[in-house]
């Protein structure tokens, strides 16, 4: 007995139908999509030029040089706001002072590197014309935000904890 089938018994018809793809609907046109990664770039760019523009004071009140003014949370209560040292953190990290951004603001030293990225994905899509490929969706789940939460107000607790230390007599 011959092991090959015979030509009858084999089907004329393919075992996986494979359909063109069709362009999405809602896909953007690759200037839009090139627009976008440059209002990216540019937003991410400016924060990034102002905080090497501002000089770092120590704790808080960097953002005081742009003309804003003190955190009023601070000035009520005694203790600083969740955003209290992000600006001293930025402009700290901007000139690569790694553990002076942590200790003014912890967050701060994570949303720098955030923004960095941002701005490179920006520049990177606008060259490309199409956004880079990364996965962050895993960040929209309920432990991502959970993960986020608790590096946010771990920031916050953190801030307040040093600013109880240095106002204690002899600190």
């Amino acid at each position: 007995m011959s092991s090959i089938p015979d030509s009858q018994s084999v089907s004329a018809e393919p075992l996986v139908i494979a359909r063109p793809v069709e362009p999405s609907r809602h896909a953007m046109p690759v200037w839009e999509v090139r627009l976008a990664g440059a209002l990216v770039a540019l937003a991410a760019l400016a924060v990034l030029t102002v905080a090497a523009w501002l000089r770092p004071r120590p704790g808080v009140g960097t953002h005081t040089q742009l003309g804003l003014t003190p955190c009023g949370f601070l000035l009520s209560t005694g203790i600083p706001c969740p955003t209290c040292g992000m600006t001293t953190s930025f402009s700290l990290m901007v000139r690569g002072e790694l553990r002076a951004a942590v200790r003014a603001q912890p967050a701060g030293a994570v949303l720098f590197v955030l923004t960095v990225m941002a701005a490179v994905g920006g520049v990177m899509t606008v060259w490309m014309g199409r956004a880079p490929r990364i996965r962050l969706d895993g960040l929209a789940s309920g432990p991502g935000l959970a993960v986020l939460g608790l590096l946010f107000f771990g920031a916050w607790a953190w801030k307040i904890t040093a600013h109880l230390l240095s106002q204690r007599p002899g600190s």
